[in-house]
């Protein structure tokens, strides 16, 4: 993944730090469950004092395969 600043925010009276994350174009999986990697992008809000995730979305921008089933998530957030 490439990590890209993008900001400053106050999330839940967290000072948060954002950084907007998107597949490496030259990554090669080693497995299967690696290769998710190179099909979702998303943002992270990072507590500036404890470096702890306050919050993370993810989505996918190419379907994800896993064992068989083909999964079409648009977002997924969490705080």
């Amino acid at each position: 993944m490439n990590f890209t600043f993008s900001g400053r925010e106050v999330v839940d009276s967290h000072q948060v730090e954002v950084f907007e994350a998107t597949p490496h174009p030259n990554y090669v999986p080693k497995s299967t469950e690696t290769e998710v990697l190179t099909r979702l992008k998303g943002k992270l809000w990072i507590d500036e004092s404890s470096f702890r995730w306050v919050k993370i979305q993810a989505e996918v921008v190419k379907p994800v395969s896993i064992v068989g089933f083909l999964a079409r998530v648009a977002t997924i957030c969490m705080h």
